[in-house]
């Protein structure tokens, strides 16, 4: 049986192949979508199901709506193509398969695809973007035991940070790196993001928001004080 007619193989693909082997099998109106160098045809009914945005341009009196057909301006870090195919992927088949990436590379775009889908103004993918930055993190942790506060960050990277605090307020992805922070800048001398701290007024907030919530969680544990990570949810020794 080939991958296109095994649906376990079909979960296995990446979104590369997925995009460009998958897509044109599925039937319907279709809508032209082009980022760059590269064109799409996909569902429009899926698309606008999904999107407030493409729903507006398609299904509205845009000029688009005529010509069922849109180019996207790229935009670093938001509108890429490969963000576009994990949308996609994600539309399609209602899950996004991880890619054979190193952590911090797959976090990027991660990071790229709910940036991407905040400004398409799909919200039902936050959560599960959110989910696969956290496993990134936590699958790939290389500390088990003796964990060190910095190993919930060992994998993310500023740009990270910035890009992450271009997202709402109250996103989830962007709460993620904030709780994720939380235990290496309680505990760590050296903390990494610490010129994050000082320069990106949202970081430092959205950080604010999560010692508040980490300090309500204090107990005392007998010979140590402890506190509910926000992060995983465990509980830790405050260590002064």
């Amino acid at each position: 049986m080939s991958s296109t007619d095994d649906p376990f193989s079909l979960r296995d693909m990446s979104y590369e192949e997925f995009t460009s082997s998958q897509i044109p099998l599925y039937h319907g109106p279709t809508v032209n979508i082009k980022i760059g160098d590269s064109a799409y045809k996909v569902s429009k009914i899926l698309l606008c199901k999904h999107s407030p945005y493409f729903r507006a341009m398609f299904e509205g009196r845009f000029m688009e709506a005529e010509q069922q057909s849109v180019e996207l301006q790229e935009i670093d870090g938001v509108v890429t193509n490969r963000a576009f195919q994990l949308l996609l992927q994600w539309m399609y088949l209602g899950h996004v398969i991880p890619a054979d990436e190193v952590a911090t590379s797959w976090i990027t775009l991660l990071v790229e695809f709910a940036r991407l889908a905040d400004f398409l103004k799909i919200n039902e993918v936050d959560i599960a973007i959110a989910r696969f930055i956290k496993d990134s993190i936590a699958v790939n942790s290389p500390w088990e035991f003796l964990r060190p506060p910095h190993a919930n960050i060992h994998h993310i990277i500023p740009e990270h940070i910035q890009a992450a605090s271009r997202l709402p307020r109250r996103h989830v992805v962007r709460r993620l790196f904030a709780s994720a922070s939380f235990d290496a800048y309680m505990h760590s001398v050296d903390f990494k993001f610490a010129n994050e701290v000082r320069d990106i007024q949202d970081f430092a907030a959205d950080l604010l928001d999560e010692v508040k919530v980490a300090l309500r969680s204090v107990r005392n544990g007998g010979a140590m004080c402890v506190f509910r990570d926000p992060f995983d949810g465990r509980e830790r020794e405050f260590r002064p």
